[in-house]
């Protein structure tokens, strides 16, 4: 059996069995081809998005995307100028947060054709509604080193 250390991650494991009793939970876990079992007190499961993109024909209108989603620029068009893409499907952050701001944009932008609002460099909250919660805005400190260098 493996303990990990407190709150280690398994991004790419399978879950095989979880099994809980007496205030303790074990799981079978696929990793790098073999089963391992961990130990725990909690476990917490969070799954990814995945933008949902196939069978749209996005070749044929000219739009560029690759397996995060449709790539557009700050003004949420994408490489078809009659196009425009928001929400998780546009955006590398796939917050709540993220997409009410795109919806805001879209509105000012394509509708309205008000001064441009830009969807970069805007910080986006974000948050994981777990016990404690967890909640950030802006860089973490790792992205604030590659790009500020310190």
């Amino acid at each position: 059996m493996t303990k990990p250390k407190r709150g280690a991650r398994n991004e790419s494991a399978k879950a095989q069995r979880i099994e809980g009793a007496g205030g303790a939970i074990a799981a079978d876990i696929e990793l790098d081809g073999a089963i391992k079992r961990i130990e725990g007190s909690h476990l917490l499961v969070a799954t990814g998005r995945k933008p949902n993109i196939e069978d749209l024909g996005l070749e044929a209108a000219g739009i560029v995307y690759d397996k995060r989603g449709v790539t557009t620029d700050a003004h949420l068009r994408t490489s078809n100028s009659r196009v425009y893409a928001l929400g998780d499907v546009a955006s590398r952050e796939q917050f709540t947060h993220a997409a009410g701001l795109h919806g805001s944009l879209f509105v000012r932008n394509a509708l309205f054709k008000l001064s441009p609002g830009r969807a970069d460099a805007t910080p986006i909250p974000r948050v994981i509604y777990t016990e404690p919660e967890y909640a950030a805005v802006g860089l973490s400190e790792a992205e604030a080193r590659v790009r500020w260098g310190r």
